[in-house]
């Protein structure tokens, strides 16, 4: 995705952060506004997913394996949800 016509700052300091239990995933964030999921995995990568509905956000932050629900139902759907390297 191209970020030269997103403001960055704008988009991270509209999600909270949460740290969580997982062996892939350090911390997970979501903006309802702007249905923009944050994730921070283990190795300090950083990623933003766009057009994730609540729905899927509430799914995540309470499925028992994040990283498994992330990779089923969002990063294998890059037909859907459009993301960015950070």
């Amino acid at each position: 995705m191209e970020n030269s016509n997103i403001d960055l700052q704008t988009i991270l300091k509209g999600i909270n952060m949460y740290k969580v239990a997982s062996s892939n995933i350090s911390a997970i964030g979501y903006n309802s506004t702007t249905q923009v999921l944050r994730v921070i995995f283990s190795n300090n990568q950083s990623y933003l997913y766009f057009g994730v509905e609540p729905i899927m956000w509430e799914l995540l932050a309470k499925s028992q394996s994040k990283g498994k629900f992330l990779t089923e139902n969002i990063t294998r759907r890059k037909d859907k949800y459009k993301y960015l390297k950070i």
